[in-house]
């Protein structure tokens, strides 16, 4: 009998965090997705956050410079806070993180055709949908190899650097990519499992503030996915 009412338990949890998590995480989507849509339709918010092109690059004027720094300064800080200050400037940087992500994509509909961003988008929500279910069902699994997670990461980001300044070939870029991939297919696997664990562990009155933090955390393993997903199946505009 006790079994069952623990699994109950269990089951019950699951559901309340995934609940909540991708509640705050749509909402988070939805909004940086309405501000990219906004600014690559509206020319005067390009202008504004855009000073010009230098080759096929565009030119941050100093208000996104300034977005870009304050969301970069206030990830610092939340390094340093102890856990129980980690609920700390959380909607604060929220914000800016969505922001300052909308601004970037924006680009994407200049580059790519709508039908196949939204494509990619879908794509993008059922894979991590269902890496995410994954990850709460094989819970203890995917715990176990949460230390992997930190491996590929660097590994990833030498490749990245490597691409960068030494092998600037197609071929390699595809690779890192198609890594890239990978790599946040297993972070949201393993993160997921971590904020669950954690979420059953915290206080019930602050398990609303950490639902939103998780869904703020896996906010940039979807966007890393997405944009590495469009970069390797897009059709760019002709």
């Amino acid at each position: 009998m006790a079994p069952m009412i623990q699994n109950q338990s269990n089951s019950n949890f699951s559901r309340a965090f995934l609940a909540k998590t991708y509640f705050w995480l749509a909402i988070q989507l939805l909004i940086t997705f309405n501000i990219s849509a906004y600014i690559a339709y509206d020319q005067r918010i390009g202008e504004m956050l855009y000073l010009g092109h230098f080759g096929n690059l565009k030119v941050p004027s100093p208000i996104l410079i300034l977005l870009f720094l304050s969301v970069i300064a206030i990830i610092i800080s939340s390094f340093r806070r102890s856990v129980d200050n980690m609920f700390e400037h959380l909607y604060l940087k929220a914000v800016l993180s969505i922001t300052l992500v909308g601004i970037f994509t924006s680009i994407f509909w200049y580059t790519y055709d709508n039908s196949s961003i939204l494509h990619i988008l879908g794509l993008t929500c059922l894979m991590f949908a269902i890496l995410s279910v994954v990850s709460v069902i094989f819970t203890r699994m995917a715990l176990k190899f949460a230390y992997i997670s930190s491996y590929l990461l660097t590994i990833l980001f030498w490749m990245i650097y490597t691409n960068f300044l030494i092998i600037k070939t197609s071929s390699f870029s595809l690779a890192v990519t198609l890594f890239g991939v990978l790599v946040f297919s297993v972070v949201i696997f393993t993160d997921t499992a971590i904020y669950k664990y954690i979420y059953q562990r915290v206080k019930e009155e602050d398990r609303e503030k950490f639902a939103f933090m998780a869904a703020s955390g896996l906010y940039w393993n979807f966007v890393n996915i997405f944009v590495r997903l469009l970069n390797i199946f897009g059709s760019k505009k002709k």
